[in-house]
């Protein structure tokens, strides 16, 4: 690509690489030349000062470099230096606050993403090794990071199809990388991430003080929370030990259901990947944003008066601004994926050849070949319909008249839910675009799937629905399993349910045991969790606005709720979670109080099982359980979504929720009250053994009777 821009600021260029910096200086104008960039010194008229951030001067200064390179309307951006040498643009979405160097690649005030723009940056060494002109391997390899099953997991499997389409072997690990990490071209991630590591549900895949040196150069592709912020260590770390290149976002991710927000740019982006695979991973961006705007007018109207004040004031489309503005390319500007001849890892077969249409009522057979020994299928059922009738679908799954799935249109899958199926989907303007991947039995012979719709408009079964043929050890790398069994003469074992998975079992539960503080306050005693607690709220990505910790939710550790007063975290940690990610485990010892009733703040998560029970033992030795209510913390999650009244009513008794995020508009903690029988009764213990929620606050009095 020829004819582009090179920004840089070489006095703070100078001042933040030193003596260095005339050797980056020497590789940027030769790379310019290459490719015939005209390098713009954006700093001759500023001082040597690097921006910090937060920053309004940063931003305004953004925006006038921006302003100054539009009218030349150039093919490419590259950014030479980090954000303190080019300054990045800060977007107030209302609750979620993000810097971006988006902007950079607008040619005109409407905001629309018309170049790619990438970002140099690291020591000097890995700048100047940035700027040289990029290699593709012979034999590349993929190492997939994810703790979701692949097959269940339907951006990691169609990135894994995209790959093996290229030709790269393909890897799969559910635990540490770091070591693993030398050995691979490309590596995927989907999961949890800040500045400092990539992790998943239960684990640590790789942190930025012990990435190894990476000889291979690999572009490492991150969808997960805010790994690329300013200042970020991970992606330095990434990039000064040898990656040519870094994927990720600067901000928390809305990317929990299958092909919404995040995980669709995703999919714009690998669908773009697969129609011209030889393009630089940046084009691919702008194009997949590119994709995403044009799906929604009213995101596109937004965008000019986004590019010139920096705020979004249109709550409703929060969310998709940050998704468009959040994603950044670090480090070889022409950096795309390389082209092989390993062997595919999983067969994925179209079942249409073409679209099809579906009335109500009406039937659709798809014929599906014989399934091959040692394997197992999943469909991968793509369809659109009118949004408006959303609530109304009701896709019937059948496989030789054997009912086996039911996918009603306004459901979905959350990530860390998936196990029997995976379902997803987007409106664009007003159309919806469902995704399912639905386990199948494995047949001897071929056998049919009939598709039966119940709904109030027609749908559109689409040419994109295909079989999916796994093999059977491919489930074994994740510990999971398929619940029927693919034996070598072809039978099957059914199950009453049809076709499951597993989730993926992981570590053991960890029981937190502890004695929290005490202070007495009018007749209750207040327990202070403080060294109990297990996570960051920020880490649980569970509203909160900027979802960081309870400080941005409570002025001060003391809040007061139905005249009860809690004494709650404003640390590091401020949630009492399983630490593992599995059933929340915890025992309060030590108590030695007088007990009438019990006063929690809670969220649930997960679609928690409810109602749960505490366990209380008593002083005098006697044990009783007591039941209280766990309500999912956002109305967005449960099957009724939305604002509605209906969804609040499923909310349970709200004490503190934040609405300012388009995302999570009922992001909530939860008030119960348990009544404990016997106001006189010293408790010794409370103990909880099952659950997934998040205890906030406790706190205790004598007072009899009260809500369970």
């Amino acid at each position: 690509m020829l004819g582009g821009t090179v920004l840089t600021d070489t006095r703070r260029l100078r001042t933040t690489l030193g003596a260095d910096a005339a050797t980056v200086e020497a590789a940027m104008h030769a790379f310019a030349v290459r490719h015939d960039a005209t390098v713009l010194d954006v700093g001759v008229t500023q001082d040597d000062a690097p921006f910090t951030y937060p920053s309004e001067t940063a931003s305004q200064a953004a925006r006038d470099i921006q302003r100054s390179i539009a009218s030349s309307r150039p093919p490419f951006v590259a950014i030479v230096g980090d954000e303190g040498v080019v300054p990045m643009f800060g977007v107030d979405c209302g609750a979620e606050s993000l810097y971006t160097d988006y902007f950079y690649g607008s040619r005109a005030d409407d905001g629309l993403p018309d170049a790619p723009v990438v970002r140099i940056l690291g020591t000097p060494s890995a700048m100047v090794r940035q700027l040289g002109s990029p290699t593709r391997p012979d034999e590349p390899r993929a190492l997939f990071m994810c703790s979701e099953d692949t097959r269940m997991h339907l951006e990691t499997r169609t990135f894994l199809l995209a790959l093996q389409e290229l030709g790269y072997a393909s890897s799969f690990t559910m635990d540490e990388a770091d070591e693993l990490l030398p050995e691979y071209d490309a590596v995927i991630h989907f999961g949890h991430g800040n500045d400092t590591a990539l992790s998943g549900r239960w684990q640590t895949y790789a942190t930025a003080d012990a990435i190894p040196q990476l000889p291979r150069g690999p572009i490492v592709f991150v969808d997960g929370c805010a790994t690329a912020p300013p200042g970020s260590r991970l992606v330095r770390a990434f990039l000064n030990q040898g990656g040519a290149a870094y994927f990720g976002s600067s901000s928390n991710v809305a990317g929990m259901i299958p092909a919404r927000y995040a995980c669709e740019l995703i999919l714009h982006f690998l669908s773009r990947l697969a129609e011209r695979p030889d393009t630089a991973i940046a084009e691919l961006l702008r194009q997949a944003r590119r994709d995403y705007v044009r799906a929604r007018p009213r995101l596109m109207d937004v965008l000019p008066e986004l590019l010139r004040t920096g705020r979004c004031e249109d709550e409703d489309q929060a969310t998709h601004v940050a998704t468009l503005l959040q994603w950044h390319l670090f480090g070889t500007p022409f950096a795309g994926f390389a082209r092989g001849e390993a062997e595919p890892v999983l067969c994925s077969s179209h079942l249409l050849q073409e679209d099809v249409a579906l009335d109500p009522e009406g039937k659709l057979t798809l014929h599906v070949p014989a399934t091959p020994r040692g394997c197992v299928p999943v469909l991968g059922l793509r369809a659109r319909w009118s949004a408006e009738i959303t609530s109304d679908v009701r896709i019937a799954v059948r496989q030789n008249n054997t009912l086996l799935h039911e996918v009603r249109g306004n459901e979905w899958t959350i990530y860390q839910n998936v196990a029997d199926t995976c379902i997803g989907g987007y409106s664009a303007g007003a159309a919806y675009h469902a995704y399912c991947l639905l386990p199948i039995f494995a047949t001897r012979d071929p056998s049919e799937i009939t598709l039966t719709l119940e709904a109030s408009g027609p749908i559109t079964v689409t040419a994109e629905t295909t079989v999916d043929i796994w093999p059977v050890e491919h489930g074994e790398r994740y510990v999971n399993r398929l619940e029927w069994n693919p034996a070598s003469d072809g039978e099957r074992t059914p199950v009453v349910s049809g076709p499951q998975m597993d989730r993926a079992r992981g570590p053991e539960p960890v029981r937190v045991i502890g004695t929290p503080g005490k202070s007495s306050e009018a007749g209750y005693t207040l327990l202070d969790l403080g060294e109990l607690y297990t996570r960051p709220h920020g880490s649980m990505r569970v509203g909160g606005g900027d979802n960081a910790g309870f400080a941005t939710w409570f002025a001060t550790d003391r809040v007061e709720v139905a005249g009860a007063p809690f004494r709650v975290g404003v640390g590091v940690n401020d949630v009492l979670v399983s630490p593992t990610n599995g059933p929340n485990q915890w025992t309060l010892h030590d108590l030695d109080v007088a007990v009438g009733r019990i006063h929690m703040l809670a969220f649930g998560y997960s679609r928690p099982e409810s109602p749960l029970s505490l366990r209380i033992l008593f002083a005098d030795g006697t044990t009783e359980e007591r039941a209280f209510d766990v309500y999912e913390w956002s109305g967005t999650q449960l099957p009724v979504g939305g604002d509605s009244a209906e969804a609040r009513g499923l909310m349970g008794e709200v004490a503190f929720e934040f609405t300012s995020n388009a995302g999570f508009r009922t992001a909530a903690i939860t008030y119960s009250v348990i009544a404990v029988p016997g106001c006189d009764r010293v408790v010794r213990e409370i103990a909880c053994d099952r659950g997934t929620f998040g205890l906030v606050a406790m706190t205790l009095d004598r007072g009899g009777g009260g809500r369970t």
